[in-house]
């Protein structure tokens, strides 16, 4: 992230999300992770949770974290024009979990009078090589309460 203004790589996250571009997202995620020096990383999902929320915010993203619903609480919601995503963290476990949390729970279901799709994206943090190690998304069909 050296290279490049911290403007245009907030612009390049937010533009990732927005166009559904998942894995260019994640690699910024990274990117900027690597940059973090190894001995300021704690083994700890509520650490990379923050430093994710704080890549989006800075995005100029609508973001919202630790949102309750009545299945649980929501690790990060954010909320476009056109659609919502949900994103659960995991720490070294599969990224699938998250995803199955999110629908299982059905998150979704708070937003449903939105009338918006709603994107699920499940991001599994690695402890060894302190990188999101692995990461699905999945459109998410709202279920009746």
């Amino acid at each position: 992230p050296h290279d490049r203004s911290p403007r245009i790589v907030a612009l390049d996250i937010r533009d990732a999300l927005r166009q559904d571009r998942m894995a260019d997202l994640v690699g910024h995620f990274n990117r900027l992770i690597a940059s973090i020096p190894g001995n300021l990383h704690t083994a700890k999902e509520s650490d990379y949770h923050s430093l994710i929320h704080m890549i989006l915010q800075t995005s100029g993203l609508n973001i919202r974290s630790e949102e309750w619903v009545a299945g649980g609480r929501m690790d990060t919601v954010i909320e476009e024009p056109t659609c919502l995503y949900i994103i659960e963290f995991k720490f070294d476990q599969k990224a699938h979990v998250a995803i199955d949390q999110i629908k299982s729970k059905n998150y979704a279901h708070k937003f449903q009078h939105l009338g918006k799709p709603v994107k699920a994206l499940g991001i599994s943090v690695d402890c060894a090589t302190k990188t999101i190690g692995e990461w699905e998304w999945e459109c998410v069909l709202l279920q009746s309460a």
